[in-house]
């Protein structure tokens, strides 16, 4: 329920993704039973997401989106109102490193190394330019956030109530290749989620897991995109104190 109208009927009224995002918002805000959340993560907490540029997106051919689990955004040694302080300055991170406005991670490095590669049809050659961004989609299941460690309860918990948003932020993405990044994500998607017929999912390991080279990684996604059976070669495997 979104003030006191059924959430479904609200969704069927969202045209755009903004919209869909300003009621998801309400939603938080108005949800009675908070049990699950993990540790001082504020109820009110929204993180928006979703497509990047739409110009640039419309653009593509293949429409990629990337689907997590939720955002490391808050302190578990932070009080609550410090973490409320924080969530009052909620942004679209993966927009802003798309163009430039904060430094890229790991895992934002990651996502550009397999946008180049999906564009590009070349999985060999390692290209991080964060600017391939720009022309995606990401999204995480949990808007809320969380630590760097996710609490599969609050997770699962979430995606469970709120599956009907996430299923109408899909829809509206429209994307043709849905990238899970790790199994879990995965899962959760087949259990609760309505995909649109056209898009095509694949899995790869989560974009922050450094055991795995580069090279490796894009190994694995080519494997995953032309259904074949992803093994580690012996070059693929990470040097020890290889910089990411």
């Amino acid at each position: 329920w979104v003030n006191g109208i059924p959430a479904g009927e609200t969704l069927n009224g969202t045209e755009n993704i903004s919209e869909l995002l300003d009621v998801w918002k309400q939603a938080h805000q108005s949800e009675c039973e908070v049990h699950y959340l993990s540790g001082t993560v504020p109820q009110t907490a929204f993180l928006p997401d979703g497509i990047i540029d739409e110009s640039r997106y419309a653009e593509q051919k293949e429409k990629i989106l990337f689907v997590g689990k939720e955002a490391y955004w808050f302190s578990p040694n932070a009080s609550a109102e410090e973490n409320n302080r924080y969530a009052d300055d909620a942004m679209f991170w993966h927009r802003r490193v798309a163009f430039g406005e904060v430094r890229e991670t790991m895992f934002s490095k990651r996502l550009s190394l397999l946008t180049n590669a999906v564009f590009s049809g070349d999985y060999t050659t390692v290209n991080k330019s964060h600017e391939a961004l720009r022309a995606v989609s990401v999204i995480n299941l949990n808007k809320r956030g969380g630590f760097s460690y996710c609490v599969w309860d609050t997770l699962e918990n979430y995606v469970s109530r709120y599956k009907d948003f996430i299923s109408k932020e899909i829809e509206l993405i429209a994307p043709t290749m849905i990238i899970c990044c790790g199994n879990g994500v995965r899962w959760l998607l087949d259990k609760y989620i309505k995909i649109p017929l056209k898009a095509k999912i694949i899995t790869v390991s989560h974009p922050s897991y450094f055991a795995l080279s580069d090279s490796a990684y894009l190994h694995q996604l080519e494997c995953a995109v032309n259904g074949t059976v992803w093994e580690v070669k012996n070059e693929e495997k990470p040097k020890v104190n290889a910089p990411a």
